[in-house]
């Protein structure tokens, strides 16, 4: 019914598939079936439940899965875009891309919006205290805010017009 509401108010409805486990990554990406068969059926579910689009969620990807997930990507794209004329593909990425997994310039042309999560700079595990989503470093030495997570996605080649902040509320 949600969805069904959604629709018939003119919202804009997006799949959101993710996958955090390294183990299922590990697998997922060595199985080129297994890949190809997630495409048909996310774009088969939102074609059967009339949604605009599909929202990629895969956290804590090794980098060691760097070129498949990129190729994964663009698959995914090619067929979405494809098989469904204005449909959208949207990928949360990490407020800081620890193992540098992501090469969001090779998917730019691909991937029509970037979600970075601006949140969890801080959590209830750092060592120290700190706002969960800084848009600034002002007092102490952990240098990673909100600043400099969309100045290092717009150097390494995401269109302005495609990147966006999920923020906590």
């Amino acid at each position: 019914p949600v969805i069904d509401s959604a629709l018939s108010n003119g919202t804009k409805v997006h799949l959101c598939v993710t996958m955090f486990d390294t183990t299922a990554h590990n697998t997922f990406f060595a199985n080129l079936t297994a890949q190809k068969n997630l495409i048909t059926n996310l774009i088969n579910a939102i074609q059967a439940r009339n949604a605009k689009g599909i929202n990629l969620d895969f956290e804590g990807v090794k980098s060691k899965h760097k070129t498949a997930l990129t190729n994964f990507v663009i698959r995914l794209s090619d067929s979405l875009h494809t098989r469904v004329p204005g449909s959208e593909l949207s990928i949360a990425l990490p407020a800081v891309d620890w193992g540098n997994t992501w090469n969001v310039s090779a998917l730019n042309s691909y991937v029509d919006l970037f979600i970075f999560m601006g949140y969890d700079y801080y959590y209830g595990g750092s060592t120290i205290a700190g706002p969960t989503d800084p848009l600034y470093n002002f007092q102490t030495s952990f240098n990673y805010t909100l600043s400099k997570t969309i100045t290092y996605y717009l150097h390494a080649g995401v269109s302005p017009s495609k990147l966006l902040m999920g923020v906590p509320y």
